[in-house]
């Protein structure tokens, strides 16, 4: 989606799982593609004390998908976009 005009923009059609849309950061910067459990946080607009240990427990209890390399515990950015839909069908509002 375009964001100043709001049209939907489609993909090019060759276009597979390394094309990803570009969404942002509250803080209007484009959102990384491997984010830090903080910076989930931060995307998720999570304003909690504890943020990596609320993200720790969304990853463990509700299957927010990770990766980890070496000691880091990384987010893919398309897992936590389909971790915001499972919510959407769980929890409608």
């Amino acid at each position: 989606m375009n964001r100043k005009t709001g049209e939907r923009v489609d993909l090019p059609d060759g276009c597979k799982a390394y094309c990803l849309p570009i969404v942002f950061m509250p803080n209007e910067k484009p959102a990384p593609h491997v984010m830090l459990r903080e910076e989930v946080a931060e995307f998720l607009r999570l304003n909690v004390r504890f943020p990596r240990a609320t993200v720790d427990r969304m990853r463990k209890q509700q299957g927010l998908k990770s990766v980890q390399i070496s000691r880091r515990v990384l987010f893919i950015l398309p897992d936590v976009l389909d971790f915001i839909e499972q919510q959407k069908e769980r929890n409608p509002r």
